[in-house]
């Protein structure tokens, strides 16, 4: 398909537009408190979705908790020969993203696991990683907002019938799930429960993201720290004129009515796993 190029001096008069009925429409402050009508009429899967909202301070509170089960985990394998190595993520989409993201940027914390993800179902690539992780020295985490995500449980039951030792394996899932239910009776090691009103793509900051970056050794307040200040920058009182968050949003929208709709981030090597999430 050719399109045609639009520069982006041509969005401005669009832009500016956008950005003066977001204004106009207190958008910013509506959003922060729930307000579904600001993005869609029918309230079903939006209302209960914005509670990506307030994650950081969500998240910051079950931290301590989050970071003790990891620290039992590796204590307890340490207790063992050979010990804990490998942690290993099952997971799909929003379940994956993130602690890839993690696993690629950061350094894991002395004396703790690698941190792996397993969020394919081609057969080569997870004959691979199970020839990796040696099912002695890996804590397997089972990634699922429904609980019922058929790659992941498919992967799940793999992993149990190579090593049916329920220590070995956590659960992270919203509560009430069949996974839950499955984790419970199998004796997981932990359940962690995510918080329903997050969608999936954008769990980074609940229990999906943060259990793993807990079991992988990171130090998770100066990332909490900076997504608070973030969050403090983009709140509800901020005027639109000064938040880059709607800015962004109504740039990218002027630019998909205009036919440019791929957005490209030019990312420091850093941080270029933040891309594909």
């Amino acid at each position: 398909m050719i399109t045609a190029r639009v520069d982006a001096a041509e969005l401005t008069p669009a832009w500016e537009a956008a950005v003066g009925r977001l204004a106009s429409a207190d958008v910013v402050r509506r959003l922060w408190e729930g307000d579904h009508l600001v993005i869609q009429d029918d309230p079903t899967e939006c209302a209960d979705r914005l509670g990506w909202l307030r994650a950081p301070e969500d998240a910051a509170a079950h931290w301590p908790r989050w970071a003790l089960s990891a620290d039992e985990a590796v204590e307890g394998a340490a207790d063992r020969s050979p010990g804990l190595e490998h942690v290993l993520v099952l997971g799909m989409g929003g379940s994956s993203l993130f602690p890839e993201v993690l696993s690629r940027t950061f350094e894991r914390g002395e004396g703790f696991p690698e941190l792996g993800i397993l969020d394919t179902t081609d057969p080569d690539a997870v004959r691979r990683t199970l020839d990796r992780c040696d099912p002695d020295t890996t804590l397997v985490v089972v990634s699922s907002k429904s609980g019922s995500t058929i790659e992941t449980r498919s992967h799940l039951e793999l992993l149990w019938a190579r090593s049916p030792l329920g220590p070995h394996f956590v659960a992270v899932t919203d509560p009430g799930s069949g996974l839950e239910s499955l984790a419970s009776e199998r004796g997981f090691r932990q359940v962690a429960h995510g918080n329903p009103d997050i969608g999936g793509r954008f769990s980074a900051l609940s229990a999906f993201g943060m259990v793993p970056a807990a079991l992988m050794g990171l130090d998770a307040t100066a990332l909490l720290d900076t997504a608070a200040e973030a969050s403090e920058l983009l709140g509800a009182e901020t005027p639109v004129e000064d938040h880059l968050g709607a800015q962004l949003g109504a740039l990218m929208a002027v630019a998909a009515g205009a036919g440019r709709d791929k957005l490209t981030l030019h990312l420091d090597e850093r941080f270029e796993a933040f891309g594909g999430w």
